[in-house]
């Protein structure tokens, strides 16, 4: 048989014969890419040295006192008011919120210190 008429007539063996010449043609087509030239370099390995930051200082709870505002309308126009005691309140609330702002700035420092520390313990060790 011609290979014109194995083509042109799809015998029951031509679907077979180009399967087998298709994988032969894909594993024998691999097989003629070039080795890259493989070349030793060394790779750099960093060990990083865990530290005990242990545990920050706590950050107060804060609890917030009710203020009432009273409105006055004097003269046609409306302004915020507080009693004495109201104005205490405020303050109080105020202050507590300043003090913990600086625990949360205590908590952020000693946080930032343990990073410093850490950094500064890996980088002695190389």
């Amino acid at each position: 048989m011609k290979l014109s008429q194995f083509l042109t007539d799809h015998s029951p063996a031509f679907w077979p014969v180009i399967a087998l010449l298709l994988i032969l043609f894909l594993l024998f087509g691999c097989g003629t890419i070039p080795d890259p030239d493989l070349k030793e370099t060394p790779i750099e390995v960093t060990v990083f040295v865990p530290i005990d930051c242990g545990v920050p200082s706590a950050i107060d709870p804060v609890k917030m006192r009710d203020v009432v505002w009273d409105i006055k309308k004097i003269d046609g126009e409306y302004f915020y008011t507080l009693t004495v005691s109201d104005y205490q309140l405020l303050g109080l609330n105020v202050s507590d919120w300043i003090a913990a702002s600086a625990q949360m700035k205590g908590q952020r420092n000693h946080y930032r210190d343990c990073i410093e520390r850490s950094k500064k313990v890996n980088s002695d060790g190389e």
